[in-house]
């Protein structure tokens, strides 16, 4: 299996089933541990199981709100796209109206919300601090940043009255995660509430590394 889809797989279910930040990070280290031929730096998931987050979790649910109170007013069915890019990892809200995503950038994507974990000022999230040395973990880096980030944004989506505005007249938001055109079902939100992707829904991405190195999303009833 293909390390970037281990990462995205075990990413999604631990925002699924995570019901606390604590709990979110003993899970994501106890799958790093699990996954060692692609997470592979021990050290690493020691400073983070030993390292307090609640911090830079409170600023990153701060970007979410503000993200999600962005959008304009809508209609029917929207789609979302979470960003959280490497180099370094950023927290991007993409719009794209009605039309989703076809494996490719798109132009017509508008840019809602834009932030880094430079300004976090984290020990463990931001890395480079000194600019003395490149403190870069590859994988180990990228998946603790795509669940933190993931699990933020779900976090602030269980307040009701939050979702109601977020939504402003659509029927329902489809919002997906990821980073560097690679992306997941996260969750679907509508006034009633908040619906977790399922295992029929993620069976509609196709991998295609092969031809475009990126993923085709299909979220068609």
């Amino acid at each position: 299996m293909d390390s970037w889809q281990i990462m995205f797989d075990e990413a999604n279910r631990i925002v699924q089933s995570a019901q606390t930040l604590e709990d979110a990070i003993q899970q994501i280290v106890a799958s790093a541990r699990n996954n060692t031929d692609v997470f592979d730096e021990p050290d690493y998931w020691e400073r983070v199981e030993q390292h307090d987050f609640r911090k830079s979790f409170t600023a990153v649910m701060d970007w979410a709100r503000a993200g999600l109170l962005e959008l304009e007013e809508g209609e029917g069915c929207g789609y979302l796209y979470l960003d959280l890019g490497d180099c370094p990892e950023s927290f991007y809200f993409y719009y794209l109206g009605g039309k989703q995503w076809n494996g490719e950038y798109n132009t017509e994507a508008e840019v809602i919300f834009s932030n880094s974990v430079h300004e976090l000022d984290d020990a463990v999230l931001t890395w480079n601090r000194e600019n003395t040395s490149c403190d870069f973990h590859g994988d180990n880096g990228y998946f603790l940043w795509l669940v933190f980030g993931s699990f933020a944004l779900v976090t602030v989506l269980r307040d009701r009255l939050l979702r109601q505005i977020f939504l402003r007249g659509r029927e329902r938001m489809e919002i997906y995660s990821g980073f560097e055109g690679l992306y997941f079902p996260l969750v679907r939100v509508t006034p009633a509430g908040v619906i977790h992707s399922t295992s029929a829904l993620r069976d509609t991405i196709e991998w295609q590394t092969e031809k475009t190195g990126q993923l085709e999303l299909d979220l068609s009833d």
